[in-house]
């Protein structure tokens, strides 16, 4: 036991893909990240065909007028991008094409405020700082 934590979860040992499969097999920085940001807002990357696709949202689940989710992406107040979270880890990185402007937030922690993931209410405290005529209207969960 290492801290109170099995061998295999101790530092030296842990990989975040044992746990998340697919979803931790990214690793990357917060530059990286922020590029990924706008190719990902912008479709760059994408098909004329399929960058249209993509922004055809359908209500779906918890989706509202403010935040939408369809192939792989989020829409929410004019921000686009996505989330990750796996055990001990949490980020956040979107894209406002109408400013030009990326916010990304990277934790080393999962541990929820209340009964939403933490990085939800940093996300829109943040936002207001920054952007405050432009804020994101992460939903509260919970």
């Amino acid at each position: 036991m290492t801290s109170g934590l099995p061998e295999y979860l101790g530092s030296q040992q842990f990989r975040a893909s044992f746990f998340a499969n697919p979803t931790g097999q990214m690793v990357s920085t917060v530059a990286d990240l922020t590029k990924w940001a706008k190719i990902l807002g912008t479709g760059d990357a994408l098909s004329p065909t399929l960058k249209t696709e993509r922004m055809r949202w359908e209500r779906l689940g918890d989706n509202n007028d403010d935040w939408h989710y369809c192939f792989g992406i989020e829409e929410n107040t004019g921000w686009l991008g996505h989330d990750g979270m796996i055990p001990g880890y949490m980020t956040y990185m979107v894209y406002n094409p109408t400013i030009d402007s990326s916010i990304v937030l990277v934790q080393n922690t999962d541990k929820n405020s209340g009964n939403e993931p933490g990085i939800n209410p940093l996300l829109r405290d943040v936002s207001k700082v920054l952007f405050p005529h432009n804020p994101l209207n992460v939903p509260v969960v919970g």
